[in-house]
């Protein structure tokens, strides 16, 4: 059964976004396929495919505790992880957060969703904003 593949990403600049999302269909490809049972030499060739020809440049330029990390799979994750998602800046979060208006003829469920995933990047804890 074929399953569909992520498409490749461009890993180089500010993608924190973008990565998040990538890696979401990334793992859900390698499950759905049962690729996630293969063994880390595999995971770590599948991955570096998808990332695009900045994959293996970033890879390259890892600097791992040991030789032998360069070959788990899951400290290759954690490696592209640190790279692809700096540190936030909360305070920047934030104001970016206060600063959502409701645009005219915005519907509130836009709206909402921009809140919530402002409000996400910022770290508030809104609960109550999910019941909508």
């Amino acid at each position: 059964m074929e399953f569909h593949k992520p498409p490749q990403i461009k890993i180089k600049g500010n993608q924190n976004i973008e990565w998040e999302r990538w890696k979401k269909s990334f793992n859900n490809y390698m499950e759905a396929s049962d690729l996630a049972k293969a063994n880390d030499k595999r995971k770590i060739a599948i991955l570096l495919n998808l990332l695009s020809e900045d994959g293996q440049e970033v890879m390259d330029n890892f600097a791992f505790t040991s030789t032998d990390d360069a070959g788990k799979f899951d400290k290759v994750m954690e490696k592209f992880e640190e790279f692809c998602v700096p540190q936030k800046n909360l305070t920047v979060e934030s104001f970016n957060f206060f600063a959502v208006h409701q645009r005219e003829n915005e519907p509130f469920e836009s709206f909402l969703m921009e809140l919530q995933t402002k409000a996400a990047s910022c770290e508030l804890k809104m609960n109550h904003l999910n019941h909508f």
